[in-house]
C-alpha cells in the first residue's frame, strides 16, 4: 500500500514493518481477499485470526468478478502478479528524466506495448504538473 502521511512523506510499507516482512504479508492478505471474493462462505485461518464464512457474506454480493491489482511495493515477482492479479500498479516518481528511466525499466521487465496513466491527485495544479512530467518523459 502506498500511503501519504500528514508530514507529506510517501511510505510504501506500513511503519514498523520491514520490506522483507511486507512481501509475505501482502501475499497472505491477497490470498484471503481472493478467497473471500471467489468462494461461497469460506472459512479462513490466518495470522489475524479466523474468518468464519458461515457467519459472513459480502453485501451487496458481487454480480461479477472484482479486479484485484498489485503494486510494485507488494514485493511480488512479475510472474506471481501475472498469475494471481488482474493488473499491476507502479508509481514513477521524480523529474521527467527519472520518470522516463522508471518507465523504460517497467517496459523492459514486462515487455509492455502500452502504458496507461491515472492519478488520484485532487489539487488541479498538482494534477496538471504530474501529467506534464509524464508527457515530457514520454516525448523525450
Amino acid at each position: 500500500m502506498l500511503s501519504r502521511y500528514s508530514d507529506g512523506k510517501v511510505r510504501d510499507i506500513p511503519d514498523g514493518l520491514s520490506k522483507q516482512e511486507s512481501g509475505p504479508l501482502f501475499k497472505e492478505n491477497f490470498e484471503i481477499l481472493d478467497r473471500l471474493l471467489k468462494e461461497d462462505q469460506p472459512t479462513i485461518h490466518s495470522h489475524a485470526g479466523l474468518i468464519d464464512g458461515t457467519d459472513m457474506r459480502l453485501i451487496p454480493k458481487p454480480v461479477s468478478s472484482i479486479p484485484t491489482k498489485a503494486t510494485v511495493f507488494s514485493n511480488q515477482s512479475i510472474n506471481w502478479i501475472a498469475r494471481n492479479g488482474d493488473g499491476w500498479l507502479q508509481y514513477p516518481i521524480g523529474d521527467p528524466a527519472g520518470v522516463k528511466q522508471q518507465l523504460h525499466e517497467l517496459i523492459e521487465k514486462t515487455d509492455a506495448d502500452e502504458i496507461m496513466a491515472h492519478t488520484d491527485i485532487f489539487d488541479h495544479k498538482a494534477l496538471l504538473r504530474s501529467y506534464e512530467i509524464l508527457a515530457q518523459a514520454a516525448v523525450n
